[in-house]
């Protein structure tokens, strides 16, 4: 009876030495058939994934941008609903902060899964895409918000009545 042994590949198992290594496992994607071959589409089916690219970069950019401003801010408006209505601090804070996080969360989450379709329409238009362009939104939205949150902050609605916080007040 012949015993099963791996051998340093972790994609192949032999029978052992006198096989002649009977049972080469192929890594996925190795074979003709297993390749994705590239689709043909026609000319309509091109205009339409051409059309609905953009559409979708635009509608992850507005996405992203709603994760800096409001909805933060429709959060703490409910968490300040919550104080006033219960009278509980603790409780105002936790519906804000778990509104919070549970909007952002489902918000990247659809992000991310139209950035997956929006690489699955560039790919049969003849464009190679590796990557989607959901970290460049997230980035450049985040270098955009915190400036702006910035000069918000400080100059329009200033530091209040905190003197010795900014050496002009």
């Amino acid at each position: 009876m012949a015993r099963f042994h791996s051998t340093n590949n972790p994609d192949r198992l032999s029978l052992g030495r006198d096989s002649n290594r009977l049972f080469v496992g192929r890594s996925s994607g190795s074979r003709q058939s297993e390749r994705r071959k590239p689709v043909k589409l026609g000319r309509r089916h091109r205009r339409a994934n051409q059309l609905f690219a953009p559409a979708i970069v635009v509608t992850e950019i507005l996405l992203c941008l709603t994760l800096w401003g409001p909805q933060p801010a429709v959060w703490l408006w409910a968490g300040s609903q919550v104080n006033h209505q219960t009278g509980s601090l603790m409780a105002g804070l936790l519906v804000a902060f778990f509104g919070a996080v549970l909007t952002i969360v489902g918000t990247l989450t659809l992000a991310a899964w139209l950035d997956r379709v929006w690489r699955r329409l560039r790919g049969p238009g003849g464009f190679e895409q590796q990557e989607g362009v959901l970290n460049g939104i997230l980035a450049t939205s985040a270098v955009v918000a915190v400036p702006c949150f910035l000069f918000w902050l400080l100059v329009i609605e200033g530091p209040g009545d905190a003197p010795g916080i900014m050496p002009w007040g």
